[in-house]
């Protein structure tokens, strides 16, 4: 199913402590529920009301915004996106092979990724999980892992006052983009370092985060050495896409276009035909996109996997020889370059090995095989099927048991 925000709950603790909710603020929390529930209409007060978020100064309020006022028909962009894409980086570092930045523009997914569906809303559903689990005052230090140019941890940090952070990055890329937007901010550390590598006290981190980056590494490996790190009843919260169970190559493939799809095609039907401000060279990519998209998930229901890879890599090949810039002409343009990223994503699925996701419950099973306990476990983004264990966007929380050191 396509655009649909499914709500439902698979918590291994379904009552949730009535305390919460509490620690995130009231402004994030309506946002959020809005933005996940796309049916609920909007008077004028509140579309003003909604509007005015848009230019606050928090990276969640103002994506939350822009994801909610898009639901309802109106194209809006979060305050911070014109920054970033606007933003030349002093230095450019050369990707090496197998890099994440091999594979995806980092400085456009920077900026752009902020249009993605449920993006802040993962991060909301972090911090949830994160004060149901914890007690606030055990939230000493928080360890991110693949933070990237570290947009969610900026957002999760702010619903998390008063902590310090630990961002674990290798991407030499990445690492530059994290470094700019960190700039003042003197509560988060950067560390360039593969996360296996990472050396801290044993059983001394009662927090460890991962958003968007779990299918970036060997999950196995990632779960032990979370488990190594955490102190006893520490958590380790995982927000990330991931893809239905499969068990074959071709099943993998026509699920990677399903749910890469399922995103591009949930924000076009509210982007409609554009607005006036959109130059004709984006608005023909634009309608290219949407296009090649459409047919591609048509031809993945049908179950012809060749057809939709084959229509995929076509138009990723055309879109490699535009040579999109970081500065988009209009509001479409900033929406093309969001899909230009999903469509990145979705060939380096097919291509790397690092990117051949696991489906929802092998990860936990991964987790469990390592010692962690799932306490939560929800479903915030539909991309395929109606089960919670299906294709989306998916939080986990796992917890080390208190008796082990």
């Amino acid at each position: 199913m396509i655009g649909l925000n499914w709500a439902r709950s698979s918590n291994i603790d379904s009552a949730r402590p009535a305390g919460a909710r509490k620690e995130v603020s009231d402004h994030i929390l309506y946002l959020a529920w809005l933005a996940q529930s796309p049916s609920i209409e909007l008077n004028a007060a509140q579309t003003t009301q909604v509007a005015e978020f848009l230019s606050s100064s928090s990276w969640t309020i103002s994506t939350l915004a822009a994801e909610v006022l898009l639901q309802r028909g109106q194209i809006a962009m979060p305050s911070q996106l014109k920054h970033l894409s606007s933003r030349e980086l002093s230095s450019h570092s050369i990707a090496d092979d197998g890099a994440f930045s091999s594979r995806i523009n980092v400085e456009h997914y920077d900026a752009f990724e902020l249009l993605h569906p449920a993006y802040a809303r993962q991060v909301v559903a972090v911090a949830e999980d994160i004060y149901t689990f914890l007690q606030p005052t055990d939230i000493t230090a928080v360890v991110d892992v693949g933070t990237g140019p570290g947009v969610p941890l900026l957002m999760l940090r702010e619903m998390l006052p008063g902590r310090s952070f630990v961002a674990i990055e290798p991407d030499d890329v990445a690492i530059g983009c994290l470094m700019a937007n960190l700039q003042g901010v003197s509560d988060v550390t950067a560390v360039q370092k593969d996360f296996l590598s990472y050396e801290s006290t044993a059983s001394s981190v009662p927090l460890i985060t991962s958003i968007g980056a779990s299918h970036h590494f060997n999950t196995a490996f990632m779960m032990q050495k979370a488990m190594q790190l955490l102190c006893p009843a520490g958590l380790l919260v995982v927000a990330d896409e991931f893809l239905p169970p499969f068990s074959r190559q071709d099943e993998r493939n026509v699920a990677l276009v399903l749910h890469h799809s399922a995103y591009l095609l949930h924000t076009m039907q509210w982007l409609g035909d554009g607005t006036a401000n959109d130059t004709d060279i984006e608005r023909t990519i634009y309608k290219e996109f949407r296009r090649s998209m459409t047919q591609a998930w048509i031809s993945a229901r049908e179950g012809n996997g060749v057809r939709a890879v084959s229509i995929c890599r076509e138009l990723y090949m055309k879109m490699r020889h535009e040579g999109l810039s970081k500065t988009p002409d209009g509001d479409i343009g900033s929406f093309v370059r969001f899909f230009w990223l999903e469509l990145q994503a979705m060939v380096a699925g097919f291509d790397y090995e690092v990117e051949q996701k696991s489906h929802p419950l092998r990860f936990a099973e991964l987790a469990a095989f390592a010692g962690f306990e799932l306490v939560s476990h929800r479903r915030i983004f539909a991309t395929i099927g109606e089960s919670d264990w299906a294709g989306g966007t998916h939080v986990f929380a796992f917890r080390k048991p208190a008796f082990l050191p």
